[in-house]
């Protein structure tokens, strides 16, 4: 789907869909008791995520002698690519507390 709305060149809208995937703290289960083996699994292709930063810079680095519309159209991108920015930021967050409590897992179990 992100593929899909950055053909279009829906930017802002390719963020919002990987601000949804990427789950909230708030709504997901404690990032300790996500684990991969029991599939929780929130995945969107990082070299996507790349391509879809780097086209935003492109188009903000040019926008100087855009007009008023257009401006207000890459604010509302920049808006959306800043909370996917954080979702991001929170969801290495969580894959470094499940990777801590997996590690954990799997040695107490070794250590029975």
């Amino acid at each position: 789907l992100v593929r899909l709305l950055m053909s279009y060149h829906k930017y802002g809208d390719a963020c919002d869909v990987v601000t949804t995937i990427l789950p909230s703290q708030a709504s997901s289960p404690s990032p300790s008791s996500r684990l991969p083996e029991k599939g929780s699994i929130d995945y969107v292709p990082y070299d996507l995520i790349d391509s879809l930063w780097q086209i935003i810079e492109v188009i903000t680095s040019n926008s100087a002698s855009k007009s008023d519309e257009t401006q207000r159209k890459i604010q509302k991108i920049l808006q959306s690519r800043t909370c996917m920015e954080r979702s991001l930021a929170k969801h290495f967050e969580g894959l470094k507390i499940s990777e801590d409590g997996l590690r954990s897992a799997r040695t107490l179990s070794n250590n029975a």
